[in-house]
């Protein structure tokens, strides 16, 4: 049964700079660029203020409400590592890890395709 949730690793992308830039060139047509641009302390505060409190922890196990009140600590330390991530166009190994939950959809929930 898909009752329990299921920890997979997800591979977003390469994790060297050369990989990242190999691997969007040739997702690009000639002569498109491709650039993420830094993100503010302040965002990333108002993105933690505004997290749904009703849903689940991550794989940390910190609920969305502690990191809704913690969004003044937390905003800064976040905003170097996540900066520094673009900077350096690396995506660190530890968030490449989801908490992933099949839901059923409709159907037997004895059948797989029904997720």
């Amino acid at each position: 049964m898909y009752s329990s949730y299921h920890n997979h690793k997800i591979h977003f992308l390469p994790t060297t700079s050369q990989k990242i830039l190999n691997y969007t060139t040739s997702k690009l047509s000639p002569g498109t660029s491709f650039h993420i641009p830094p993100i503010s302390e302040d965002f990333i505060r108002k993105q933690l203020q505004a997290l749904d409190t009703k849903k689940s922890t991550g794989l940390d196990e910190l609920g969305p409400r502690i990191l809704q009140i913690s969004a003044n600590i937390l905003a800064k330390p976040l905003y170097h590592i996540f900066n520094l991530s673009i900077r350096k166009g690396t995506f660190p190994e530890v968030f490449k890890n989801a908490k992933v939950t099949p839901v059923h959809k409709k159907g037997s929930s004895q059948d797989v395709n029904n997720y």
